[in-house]
């Protein structure tokens, strides 16, 4: 997003608050001192970041909220559509099983993507009465897999016959398999969502782990980009932009560690 920016012709500050809304919060109240005309937030906390966007969007700075959620104050925001992917996520899982067994979901509530899915979640149990859930597992982040391993290593302890796992997003999926081979559970299928390497070379090895999902981030990054300049011609921008994703199997796996293999290796250099 960056280097597109710039390629248009912005003046880009980026900043890093490494996961943390309270650092997020300064670093929108500094770009706001700094003069910036338009902030785009990346992935950050809805309800931690109200005031700070409000006050911005009161001195007439434009925001825009990318998988954070809708904000009050924003201009646009850009997001997948979480309750489209956890139904394709969990019916996929309930498919596995035949419909009929015994679960573990796992989740959280400080993220609206993760709470659009643990919706989805509690939904859909509602409607396939065959399938039910024995322990819920809650996650958060940081220590997202180890909040998982050790939750499913003792819900699995006491839920033998478990047939899937729920997960919300990789890194909770990846400290589920790691559980299921700490006991010997060969059998269960995860689903997550994000594309993590590691995930993806469980989907190709056939380890626990069965499909993920990834934002097409370069059609997103040019809408966030195209709308950015209407918003500088003061043209009207749609508030809601639908983040497309894709599915990762094992048909298409290969060609995704390949991606991201070269990702990392640049990313490194």
């Amino acid at each position: 997003m960056q280097q597109k920016l710039k390629d248009a012709g912005y003046n880009c500050i980026a900043t890093n608050a490494n996961g943390t809304a309270t650092q997020q919060t300064t670093d929108i109240e500094n770009l706001v001192q700094q003069g910036c005309k338009v902030i785009v937030v990346l992935n950050g906390d809805t309800d931690g970041l109200s005031n700070a966007v409000k006050e911005a969007a009161a001195k007439g700075v434009r925001i825009l909220s990318v998988e954070s959620g809708y904000i009050p104050g924003i201009s646009a925001y850009f997001a997948k559509n979480d309750f489209a992917l956890a139904s394709t996520m969990y019916m996929m899982l309930a498919g596995e099983m035949g419909y009929v067994g015994e679960i573990i979901c796992l989740g959280h509530h400080d993220h609206p993507a993760i709470r659009a899915r643990v919706d989805v979640q509690e939904a859909m149990l509602k409607e396939l009465t065959n399938i039910k859930c024995v322990n819920r597992v809650t996650t958060g982040y940081p220590g997202t897999q180890e909040l998982a391993y050790n939750g499913v290593e003792s819900a699995l302890q006491q839920n033998p016959n478990v047939k899937t796992i729920w997960c919300t997003f990789d890194l909770e999926a990846l400290g589920a398999a790691k559980a299921c081979e700490a006991l010997g559970k060969k059998d269960i299928k995860i689903v997550g969502a994000d594309g993590e390497i590691d995930v993806l070379y469980m989907i190709r090895d056939g380890k626990y782990i069965i499909a993920t999902s990834v934002a097409d981030l370069e059609a997103t990054t040019n809408d966030v980009v195209a709308t950015i300049g209407k918003l500088c011609a003061g043209d009207k921008v749609d508030m809601f932009h639908e983040m497309p994703y894709i599915m990762i199997t094992k048909d298409n796996v290969d060609e995704w560690i390949k991606r991201t293999e070269a990702y990392l290796a640049e990313s490194k250099n």
